[in-house]
């Protein structure tokens, strides 16, 4: 159940990075359809690369996973509801659910989660 939850992470990092995309495209309506789309994709860059540097779980930056894990949350969630605001009231309150629920069961997994992340363990529990 642990390694689902954390495949449903995944997938929600992904969404979000194309949430943040989806948003700036939105916002730059007046453009040209070329600039929003660079734009676009440069924002989920931005994302991806401030995910990456503060809430990736290999990272080492002296950061715990439980506070990795809440920052990566945080994050996501304002980018829940930036997608709320740019129309998608439906995709936003899906997206925020799921959130909320994959945030609660990192908590409940706790170090189980977390251990599978580790370069060189199997994945089985102790």
């Amino acid at each position: 159940m642990a390694t689902l939850n954390l495949a449903l992470r995944f997938l929600l990092e992904l969404a979000g990075f194309a949430g943040a995309g989806y948003v700036v495209y939105q916002l730059t309506d007046g453009l040209n359809g070329a600039v929003r789309w660079i734009l676009a994709i440069g924002a989920s860059g931005v994302i991806i690369g401030l995910w990456g540097f503060v809430a990736a779980p290999r990272r080492q930056n002296g950061l715990s996973q439980a506070q990795k894990d809440v920052i990566g949350s945080v994050i996501l969630l304002v980018i829940g509801g930036a997608v709320w605001m740019a129309g998608q009231q439906g995709l936003a309150m899906g997206f925020g659910l799921l959130l909320i629920l994959n945030a609660i069961l990192l908590f409940v997994f706790g170090q189980d989660a977390r251990d599978r992340l580790e370069p060189g363990r199997t994945g089985r529990s102790r």
